[in-house]
Order: structure tokens, then C-alpha cells, then sequence
């Protein structure tokens, strides 16, 4: 785990969440940057710039070179991909 960071919760009080990094030891390759190449992603960077990822240059790095080759989420002459996720938490 990278870090970890209070959250607050809707119905009140706080949650502790735990941030950490995915990557492939073979290729030796953080899947987040991964992702974020192929314009698979967005990053979401907090203001505040506490407890941020050890990464981060390596992050907003690869969401540029996705941004300025255009590539799916940031392609504005096609529609975004439609997408549905679930929160197990």
C-alpha cells in the first residue's frame, strides 16, 4: 500500500481507505500508467497534495501523451465508450 487517507462518508463519520499501486513484476509495468496511455483512463488528482501517489509524475505523464495522440476518452470527435462500475465497498 502507497498510503492511506480518511474519507468522509455520506451518512456521517469517516472511512479509512488504503491506496496502493498494481503492477506487473514481469514487464515491470504500473497498470495505471498502462491505462492511462491508452486513454483508458483520467486521473484524479486532489488538491490538497497530501498523501499522493509516489507515481503521480509518471500518472499525469502517461494522461498526456494519451491526451495529445487523442486517444479513446479523449477523442472528442467519438463518443466516450459507455461504461458501468460497482461499488463493493
Amino acid at each position: 500500500m502507497e498510503y492511506d487517507r480518511e474519507v468522509p462518508l455520506r451518512s456521517g463519520g469517516n472511512m479509512l481507505m488504503n491506496f496502493g499501486a498494481v503492477t506487473d513484476v514481469l514487464k515491470n509495468r504500473n497498470f495505471a500508467v498502462y491505462l492511462l496511455e491508452k486513454g483508458l483512463l483520467k486521473t484524479n488528482i486532489r488538491q490538497s497534495g497530501d498523501n499522493a501517489s509516489k507515481y503521480l509524475e509518471l500518472l499525469l505523464a502517461a494522461e498526456k501523451k494519451a491526451s495529445d495522440s487523442k486517444l479513446c476518452l479523449h477523442n472528442k470527435s467519438k463518443d466516450a465508450p459507455i461504461t458501468a462500475f460497482s461499488d463493493l465497498s
